[in-house]
């Protein structure tokens, strides 16, 4: 399982307290997130405000159960701080490998994008079937031809 993050109104922040309020949303944040997650799971920054953990062995159940604490425990860091900000989630759970990691990112930030066209503050999960180690997607196109 693969759960997408992004801060909602990240940016009113910055605008309103400052860069360093910004910043310091960003190492709560991330720091939140590494407090909630299981030993084996692994979280990356990706960009701005976005977040990527991935749940190696949940299934869909087990890994909402661990994205509704990092969403909960977030909820409360920026509340106390009086930061308006929340948090979109797309939680992404494959039975079987998919063919990429590109496969994998793209199933999973489509899940956040219809979080946050569906209203903020809020996790789109799927589970996708398939066979161990095959994909539905074309590889990426690199140096011009196909590989």
């Amino acid at each position: 399982t693969i759960a997408a993050m992004d801060l909602d109104n990240f940016k009113s922040v910055n605008d309103r307290f400052g860069h360093a309020a910004g910043d310091t949303v960003l190492r709560l944040a991330a720091d939140t997130i590494k407090t909630e997650i299981r030993a084996i799971d692994m979280v990356a920054r990706i960009g701005g405000d976005e977040f990527v953990i991935l749940l190696p062995e949940a299934d869909s159940d087990a890994a909402h159960a661990v994205i509704d604490r990092v969403q909960q425990h977030l909820a409360e860091v920026v509340q106390k701080n009086g930061w308006l900000v929340t948090v979109s989630i797309g939680l992404a759970t494959f039975v079987s490998p998919p063919g990429s990691t590109d496969d994998m990112m793209k199933k999973a930030d489509d899940l956040l994008y219809a979080a946050k066209h569906d209203g903020k503050n809020m996790v789109k999960r799927q589970t996708f079937e398939g066979t161990p180690g095959a994909s539905s997607f074309a590889p990426p196109k690199r140096y011009g031809y196909n590989q």
